[in-house]
């Protein structure tokens, strides 16, 4: 699906070079052959954003602002792998009929396989995919649905056959590099459990190690966090929750249903050494304006944006004089919402002391209801938990 509609799963690059709206005239000289020259093999090109067989590639039909949408297309023919086994059966059983015998040798079944490849293989209609891509002019950022690792191997180079550079992946580890001139391999390693006699990876996990650490400032300070301008947003994590640790026994565990963050199981995992791996990650800030994407602290192939990209300087997601979202990072997916975010609040916002005699920390709301829940009879217990959980689901509409 493409950026025009839907939910968006994107990956984020890095530009080696500066470019402007010319980049279309490139673009144009590598378009796509039209779709009915494809033969036998594969064809490739780049088409416009509009729709997959768009092979005008123009200003008036690609840039958009200082944006230049654009799409990586592959047409080819394929024959359904069970298709085509069916076919090799058929064949297989008429050669043993004629041979008399019940079994045929491995050279005559791959003659077979090949002898039907090529007569069904011009008979299937072409295939059509296409990786939408969107150049960021103002930010010298790529922004591509290369979701796994083969589209990302088939994106960099196509990409750098137009533009002259290889587009950098936006990791963690980039990100540190980019940003602050910090390489991850020289920073000391971070190790979230209290037993020593666990050693920390070996390996940079900068994404891991930002996503524990928000988990824990997310229980210390609650769900509302303000910023030295004045500005305040919210802040929710969910699960499912993966906590990830190379060597012995389970590398993952994944903690799903119910309250993962609040879980002894989850203690147990820090205790082992594993941090957490991925995650629901949802910000809020004003009356309109939500994100709502997965982090992943590590994998290359996961489809979202890894969690070392959160930037909150002042004017990122902030409102502009003329009431619209600036995004000046060009970071996040905004959606406007049609309501409140003060009642989806409501509730969640826990400060330190808050109606505390004794200054400690106020519980948060299932913590109240546990502790409810344990004065009452079960029935009743049953009751306020259904009760609480279906107020809690009206809240938790996030896209």
């Amino acid at each position: 699906m493409g950026f025009d509609s839907g939910k968006v799963g994107f990956r984020l690059f890095y530009l080696q070079e500066e470019y402007d709206s010319s980049l279309v005239e490139k673009f144009a000289e590598n378009i796509a052959p039209p779709v009915e020259s494809l033969d036998m093999g594969a064809i490739t090109g780049w088409v416009g954003g509009r729709y997959l067989l768009d092979r005008e590639i123009s200003d008036a039909t690609c840039v958009i602002g200082s944006y230049l949408y654009v799409q990586l297309f592959k047409a080819e023919r394929k024959i359904p792998p069970q298709l085509l086994r069916a076919f090799a059966k058929r064949e297989e059983f008429i050669a043993m009929k004629a041979a008399g015998t019940s079994f045929l040798p491995r050279k005559e079944k791959t003659a077979i396989k090949e002898r039907l490849t090529a007569e069904l293989l011009p008979k299937m209609p072409p295939t059509l995919s296409g990786i939408p891509v969107v150049v960021d002019f103002r930010n010298q950022l790529l922004v591509a649905e290369a979701l796994s690792d083969k589209q990302i191997d088939a994106l960099c180079p196509a990409f750098k056959a137009v533009a002259g550079s290889v587009p950098i992946l936006l990791t963690p580890e980039t990100a540190a590099l980019k940003r602050k001139q910090i390489n991850a391999n020289d920073l000391d390693p971070v190790s979230f459990t209290p037993d020593a006699s666990i050693p920390p990876s070996a390996t940079p996990t900068l994404g891991q190690d930002f996503l524990t650490w928000l988990w824990y400032l997310w229980e210390k300070e609650g769900n509302v966090w303000h910023l030295e301008d004045g500005r305040e947003f919210g802040l929710l994590l969910e699960g499912p929750v993966t906590f990830y640790r190379d060597g012995e026994g389970a590398h993952e565990a994944l903690l799903r249903k119910g309250t993962p963050l609040n879980s002894a199981e989850a203690g147990t995992a820090l205790l082992c050494g594993k941090k957490v791996k991925k995650l629901k990650l949802s910000v809020a800030q004003g009356e309109d304006v939500e994100f709502g994407p997965q982090r992943d602290g590590s994998e290359k192939s996961e489809p979202h944006v890894d969690p070392g990209l959160f930037d909150l300087e002042p004017g990122a997601g902030g409102k502009g004089a003329d009431g619209k979202v600036e995004d000046p990072a060009g970071l996040f997916r905004i959606e406007k919402q049609n309501r409140a975010a003060e009642s989806a609040q409501h509730g969640r916002d826990r400060h330190p002391g808050q109606d505390q005699p004794d200054g400690g920390s106020a519980p948060f709301p299932r913590e109240q209801i546990d502790q409810h829940r344990r004065q009452q009879s079960p029935a009743e217990g049953r009751r306020d938990q259904q009760d609480a959980e279906l107020g809690e689901g009206q809240h938790d509409q996030y896209p």
